[in-house]
């Protein structure tokens, strides 16, 4: 509670400056008392927007992307949809959030303004975007949601995301609650990311999360998870036993995994994001990264085309295009052209049959509710117990390819767990 009352603290002096920064992002519905961590959330009011709010901003003038630095044609010229878009936190992030991930801040790290003329500017024409609700913030929390839809219509689609600060999920009836009380402005929920803390021990298919696939299913939402690989046999039972429940999966720490689910089951898509460019999340700052792209855009095009273009091309309808931007220097307008740039050059490279499906067909289809085609039956399963080195990878190879992305989160581990062999020897690209 002490951590909770901090938090607190930070987002009152903050809120202010964030309210003018946002030049009416966070209109709409009315103030309410914070409800307690942990505790029930009482029905919020104002959540519809009225239609005289719903008059769309005209983008700021942030210029058109720069020329193409690459060269590397052909190039996909045609529409994207961001499926896995990480909007901006009211507050800084507790540091112990932050071992996992740091959010941009609203107001000080970038503003819902700048990220929509990063879509015009990149030619993206929406976003799937997380917005993170916190449970004793929560009336704010939606008010950015509300905003966005309100100022913004058709360019950002929202998911409501619990902030995995002290718990890993809203309960099925607190989501029920939420979604009654901001008709048509959250279109699916999550990200619920199993490596957070917050987690713990909880699996997909605990009965606090069976419950939100139900209320899910009966909003129509798409259930955003990233899954670790001790979770992965519990999340296909939970897949298994919601087949009218769309999934959206991702996680680099998984990713052959979570490719056989999206090739077995017509009720899951696999968001192909920060995969393409994993150095999104292994620098601290944008300088860092673009000099590593600048310097390996090459190998890297030539890695991923190598790596996903069989897959994406066996299994059309099961792949989606994100970024998984996110973090405070995720929404430097360069860094926004290089992202741009790369995945129009890898788009460029897959069979033309498939390009617009990947690049947002298929995004459409899955906030549609539509599965991904028929496919074979598939037996039912039962949990075997986990072997691996936990919540990251499972063989040495992969440790050691997921590791030299995410050194940070293995050195946590490693913290935790000294006697496992990587730990101990160091990982190969050390």
């Amino acid at each position: 509670m002490k951590r909770c009352a901090a938090i607190l603290i930070v987002f009152f002096l903050l809120f202010g400056c964030i309210q003018g920064a946002e030049n009416g992002a966070l209109s709409g519905g009315k103030a309410a008392v914070p409800a307690p961590a942990g505790k029930a959330v009482e029905p919020i009011g104002g959540g519809a927007v009225e239609k005289s709010e719903a008059v769309q901003k005209p983008s700021p003038g942030c210029g058109p992307q720069k020329e193409r630095r690459f060269g590397q044609g052909p190039y996909y010229e045609g529409q994207l949809i961001d499926a896995h878009l990480h909007m901006p936190s009211l507050f800084p992030a507790p540091s112990d959030v932050t071992k996992h991930f740091n959010p941009a801040v609203l107001g000080r790290d970038t503003t819902m303004e700048k990220i929509i003329c990063l879509l015009d500017r990149e030619g993206i024409s929406k976003a799937i975007g997380f917005f993170l609700a916190i449970d004793f913030l929560l009336e704010p929390s939606l008010q950015v949601a509300r905003g966005a839809k309100a100022d913004y219509p058709g360019r950002v689609e929202p998911f409501l995301m619990p902030a995995p600060l002290t718990r890993p999920t809203f309960t099925p009836d607190e989501y029920a609650i939420i979604t009654v009380a901001n008709p048509g402005i959250f279109r699916g929920y999550g990200e619920l990311a199993f490596y957070f803390g917050a987690f713990g021990t909880a699996s997909p298919d605990d009965e606090i999360f069976m419950g939100i696939y139900k209320v899910a299913q009966s909003n129509g939402h798409p259930v955003m998870i990233h899954p670790t690989p001790q979770t992965m046999e519990a999340l296909e039972i939970a897949i298994q036993k919601n087949p009218d429940v769309i999934f959206l999966l991702h996680g680099h720490e998984v990713e052959d995994e979570i490719m056989s689910l999206a090739e077995k089951y017509a009720n899951v898509y696999y968001s192909l994001d920060a995969a393409l460019f994993p150095a999104l999340y292994r620098f601290d700052r944008e300088q860092d990264f673009k000099a590593n792209f600048e310097e390996n855009f090459d190998s890297l095009l030539e890695a991923d085309v190598a790596k996903w273009k069989g897959h994406i091309e066996a299994n059309p309808d099961s792949f989606v295009w994100g970024t998984d931007r996110g973090e405070t220097w995720h929404f430097d307008g360069e860094v926004g052209d290089y992202l741009a740039e790369f995945s129009r050059a890898f788009i460029g490279r897959l069979s033309p049959d498939v390009q617009e499906k990947f690049a947002y067909k298929n995004a459409q289809r899955m906030l549609a509710g539509e599965k991904t085609g028929i496919k074979n039956p598939v037996a039912p399963i039962t949990k075997t117990p986990f072997k691996g080195m936990e919540g990251l990878c499972q063989t040495e190879e992969k440790c050691n390819a997921f590791c030299k992305d995410n050194l940070n989160r293995c050195k946590q581990y490693c913290e935790s767990h000294p006697e496992y062999t990587l730990c101990k020897d160091g990982f190969s690209f050390q």
